[in-house]
């Protein structure tokens, strides 16, 4: 009995393989703005401010929805950063925002979160283009990157 498989069953895994990296790259990356969000919006003096960053956490929290769904939709399991990373970001917030709570400068942390996001997924984005990635989980990456854009160029109004 031949156990090697089939070219269309190699292909299928290839691409499973790369989509499930991936979207669970993605996820660790939305649910670090999550997290990061929901340690300053407490902060926050300004309703306008709190309402905006709400938004964004809605926002967040759908994506992180809709990549949880296609990562169990192919068999994948959604991760979280590790405690490490999650601690780092949440120490960060809290020195940040001992010195300085201000609109002005939760809006530039928001900003500085926010930029790092887009980088680490548009890496992600660079780095399974030119694939077998799933068109889907690609077009849901880009997605992300085009809101974390738009946030960026609403939180400049508050500097």
């Amino acid at each position: 009995m031949n156990t090697q498989p089939t070219q269309g069953t190699s292909r299928t895994a290839d691409v499973r393989n790369c989509t499930e990296e991936l979207l669970g790259e993605l996820y660790k990356n939305i649910n670090m703005g999550l997290e990061s969000l929901r340690d300053v919006i407490p902060k926050v003096k300004s309703s306008e401010l709190s309402c905006e960053l709400t938004k964004q956490l809605d926002t967040y929290s759908s994506y992180s929805d809709k990549t949880a769904k296609l990562l169990t939709r192919i068999g994948g399991q959604p991760k979280e950063k590790g405690i490490m990373s999650k601690m780092g970001a949440k120490i960060g917030i809290e020195m940040k925002s001992l010195v300085d709570a201000t609109d002005a400068h939760i809006a530039q942390m928001t900003i500085e979160g926010t930029t790092m996001g887009i980088t680490d997924t548009i890496r992600l984005v660079r780095d399974y283009e030119n694939t077998n990635c799933s068109e889907e989980a690609l077009s849901l990456a880009k997605e992300v990157v085009s809101y974390q854009e738009k946030v960026v160029d609403k939180m400049k109004s508050y500097l």
